[in-house]
């Protein structure tokens, strides 16, 4: 604790009264020729100093009380100080962790990026690929084709006399029949003829599957994209596609069949098909 008065230590306010009383009881005894009047004022003088030293000692006092309260609040304020610069290194090393960690989910995240980024890549070359060997193979199966129709329309049955309906029912029952090869060509018949008409779609699905049925799976799978940009609105879409997948993978070759499942199920998602998509998916 801080002493500002020292001698407070050695002497007390009563022991200071005492020795001028006595001083007093001296100066009478002693000097008593002197005067009234000098007594009085002498006598005041002590009585006025004895009041000084009574005030001192009250300041003292005061100081004192005031010096410990401010001691204590020092300590207290140390003590915070003391607390405050402990969390504030709890709070640091916090926050290096969290950095820390944030950076480790950021090369995470980047190299999640760069592998989706490069698989992408990979099945879009892999479909690029696809898209120009199934070009290829169309224009070989439109050559294929004509010298079909031109093979059918010399063969003995008379087509002229049927109407639409009737001419689509003769090649689906040959379908049925499992004469594929004959049904395939009645089906591109039909469409030479009625290229616009109501079951144009339903002969070309038809015809992809007179393929898909004799296990010759990459001339099915031009004949269901025909459907497709053919006729996009056509209610055989969703069967083509479904198809044209399973062919796909019939050729060992499942990134283009994941492609064509997950856009199935992304434009039909209403569709029978869509159901049966996300089957075969997870079977993948």
């Amino acid at each position: 604790m801080l002493n500002y008065y020292s001698f407070d230590n050695r002497f007390s306010y009563h022991a200071i009264k005492f020795v001028f009383l006595t001083l007093l009881f001296i100066n009478i005894l002693f000097y008593g020729c002197a005067t009234t009047q000098e007594m009085i004022l002498t006598n005041e003088k002590i009585l006025n100093q004895t009041e000084q030293l009574e005030h001192l000692d009250k300041t003292v006092s005061v100081l004192k009380k005031k010096d410990s309260s401010f001691e204590l609040e020092l300590q207290d304020l140390l003590t915070h100080i003391a607390d405050l610069e402990t969390q504030i290194k709890h709070d640091h090393e916090q926050l290096l962790t969290f950095e820390a960690r944030i950076e480790d989910y950021r090369q995470l995240l980047d190299r999640s990026i760069s592998d989706a980024v490069s698989e992408n890549e990979k099945t879009l070359m892999k479909l690029e690929r696809a898209e120009v060997k199934i070009d290829k193979l169309s224009k070989e199966l439109k050559a294929i084709q004509n010298a079909q129709i031109n093979q059918f329309s010399q063969t003995t049955y008379n087509t002229e006399d049927l109407n639409e309906e009737s001419f689509y029912d003769l090649a689906y029952d040959s379908f049925k029949k499992g004469e594929f090869d004959k049904a395939r060509e009645q089906f591109n018949a039909f469409i030479e003829r009625f290229p616009t008409g109501k079951f144009s779609d339903n002969a070309r699905f038809w015809i992809g599957e007179c393929y898909y049925r004799k296990n010759q799976y990459e001339e099915a799978i031009l004949e269901y994209e025909k459907v497709k940009n053919d006729y996009p609105s056509g209610d055989k879409v969703p069967s083509a596609l479904f198809k044209q997948a399973l062919s796909f993978l019939k050729l060992n070759k499942q990134d283009e069949a994941k492609i064509i499942l997950k856009n199935l199920i992304q434009h039909y998602p209403q569709s029978e098909q869509a159901e049966m998509a996300k089957d075969q998916l997870g079977k993948l």
